[in-house]
């Protein structure tokens, strides 16, 4: 009797743990779903022919494909000065904010660093507090940077939270091995280049895919501080595109692209410009999707 009893718990068990775990896969089919459906609809309308665009029906697979909007975007001279405005802002932007908080978190990282508290303070002090859009503007207004692509870098040097996680992996690194690299008569740089960042590769890659976001994202500074069209990043450009769009907008050069024997439609050229915008970031996602899970977790095991 209490063998039978004994299986019949297992079965029990094992049956409980199958439904649990169809369950979880079932929840996470749907968040994938309702993830990757808003990209594949924003293609379907890109691609749609003028006359299905108009229809405004509800296409699974589009019938035709037509890749006009697209050309018409790639041979516009505003896009492509929106493009390369924001890869250079991602470029030197990630460099700039990578140099700020590698170095910076290695520093802080060090017992013997003098004021070492100090600065960890007033690190954590920006994270509840700031100086305000104000007095931002005026100091940007006050070093010469308004109208100038370096007004999207420079204020944002580091994010204090990413810092932190960088800081506290350099800290779980064993004290032996930069203090036999001094022996040997190795400065603080050769330490944190030869030694330091080839152990810290996985959080550096994903902090600086999460910087390279940010940066590739940015419209709210260039908003603010940008006054000529030609330097808009092209965030601030895919906004003004799809708060009011019109024919006017577009380039006289990448409107003759189509020959002028096709007609655009609105709402299909606002999803092919959101799809060339958010394409090429998520290129990048693959090639460090597996250092995401292990550098925010070694960044997070010993404070």
């Amino acid at each position: 009797m209490s063998r039978h009893l004994t299986l019949r718990k297992k079965l029990a068990k094992t049956q409980t743990s199958l439904w649990a775990y169809i369950l979880i896969r079932v929840v996470l089919l749907i968040g994938a779903v309702s993830i990757f459906y808003p990209f594949y609809n924003c293609f379907v309308i890109s691609v749609l022919p003028y006359k299905y665009s108009t229809s405004f029906g509800f296409y699974l697979f589009p019938p035709e494909f037509e890749f006009a909007n697209y050309q018409v975007l790639l041979a516009s001279e505003s896009f492509q000065n929106s493009f390369l405005v924001t890869l250079f802002v991602a470029v030197v932007g990630t460099t700039y904010n990578m140099l700020l908080t590698v170095s910076m978190g290695y520093a802080l990282s060090r017992k013997g660093y003098y004021g070492r508290t100090f600065f960890i303070n007033m690190v954590l002090i920006t994270m509840f507090f700031s100086g305000g859009l104000i007095p931002t503007y005026l100091l940007v207004r006050g070093l010469g940077l308004i109208d100038s692509l370096f007004s999207m870098i420079l204020p944002l040097g580091i994010i204090p939270f990413w810092m932190i996680l960088m800081k506290t992996f350099f800290g779980s690194i064993p004290d032996a091995l930069p203090e036999s690299a001094q022996i040997d008569g190795a400065s603080d740089v050769t330490i944190l280049f030869r030694i330091i960042i080839p152990i810290a590769m996985p959080i550096i890659a994903t902090i600086t895919l999460f910087y390279a976001v940010a940066r590739w994202n940015e419209w709210f500074n260039g908003m603010i501080y940008i006054r000529t069209a030609d330097k808009k990043p092209l965030q601030l450009y895919l906004r003004e595109m799809l708060i009011s769009m019109d024919s006017k907008r577009l380039d006289q050069s990448a409107l003759s692209a189509l020959g002028g024997n096709q007609r655009i439609y609105t709402r299909s050229m606002q999803m092919a410009m959101v799809m060339l915008t958010t394409l090429p970031i998520l290129c990048v996602y693959p090639f460090l999707q597996k250092y995401f899970v292990k550098g925010i977790m070694i960044g997070s095991i010993k404070g």
